[in-house]
């Protein structure tokens, strides 16, 4: 319809909500009916959304004059100074990581895919907006079930999942919630794993490899101001990794990355110093 979005978590406090509500000055916000109350104190207009809201609505195509620099959405992170900083990712931005993720062979082979994580984390770009671009399902999964590990794993089975996204913290509380027998039952149905957010843990992925030999495991790296990511790389089973040391991968293509010293020169292989990173995925700048 032309416009940004501006995820928020329904869990932040309220001092948060309304700082990104004034910062990103949001002249509507959709909300459940539990939360509307407290947000109409702080924002011009609040839409509750309701089952078949959409009943009432045209049917008719929206004209959008929406170009490939206009804003897609404004992510907000904690930002080096303690306060949020809103990163602004552009349509350009969105389609350039789509296509990215979607070359990934093991993505074409997936149906269904599992979305479980707060929309106010990029993380949901990639289980949410790539599969529905590219024709596939995306199953939502209740919040109350992605907290008990337990209960995440039944719903992975019960719901057919071929392709989560989770951090490598979340995945090693998985990995504890049952049996290797009763875990390699459950999740057989998954061909893809991606883990991004933090950095991987060879020996939980080795396990996760050893229940589901036929799932292709991917490594996936980059900051927001990437959209999403931007690097990738995929774990091979027997390969062996340096402890605690996976590699990042290769970057997008249009993208281009360099590690480089405090002179700003690059650096020789195993020396330490500042990746830097440009090319289509990087974001439009921070909201001010």
């Amino acid at each position: 319809a032309g416009g940004a979005y501006v995820p928020i978590d329904r869990n932040y406090p309220l001092g948060r909500i309304e700082h990104i509500l004034a910062d990103a000055g949001c002249c509507l916000v959709l909300v459940e009916s539990e939360t509307q109350l407290e947000l109409e104190k702080c924002v011009p207009t609040v839409q509750v959304v309701k089952e078949g809201f959409y009943k009432t609505e045209s049917v008719l195509a929206v004209t959008s004059m929406t170009e490939s620099k206009d804003l897609a959405y404004v992510i907000y992170t904690s930002g080096t100074t303690g306060q949020p900083k809103g990163v602004m990712i552009s349509h350009q931005n969105v389609s350039h990581y789509c296509d990215w993720l979607l070359s990934h062979e093991a993505y074409q082979g997936v149906r269904r895919v599992d979305c479980s994580s707060s929309p106010a984390f990029d993380f949901t770009v990639s289980v949410l907006l790539v599969p529905l671009v590219s024709g596939k399902t995306v199953i939502l999964c209740e919040e109350e079930r992605k907290r008990d590990a337990s209960l995440y794993v039944d719903y992975l089975e019960s719901s057919a999942i071929e392709l989560i996204k989770v951090t490598p913290s979340y995945l090693s509380a998985l990995l504890l919630s049952g049996t290797q027998d009763v875990l390699r039952e459950k999740l057989s149905g998954i061909k893809c794993l991606i883990l991004g957010g933090e950095q991987a843990n060879i020996r939980d992925t080795n396990v996760w490899r050893a229940i589901t030999p036929g799932c292709v495991v991917i490594n996936h790296y980059g900051p927001t101001e990437t959209t999403v990511g931007c690097i990738s790389y995929t774990i091979n089973a027997g390969e062996d990794y340096v402890e605690s040391s996976i590699p990042l991968g290769r970057i997008a293509s249009n993208s281009e990355a360099y590690v480089r010293d405090m002179a700003h020169k690059p650096v020789p292989i195993g020396v330490i110093g500042e990746l830097y990173i440009g090319g289509a995925g990087v974001h439009e700048g921070i909201y001010i």
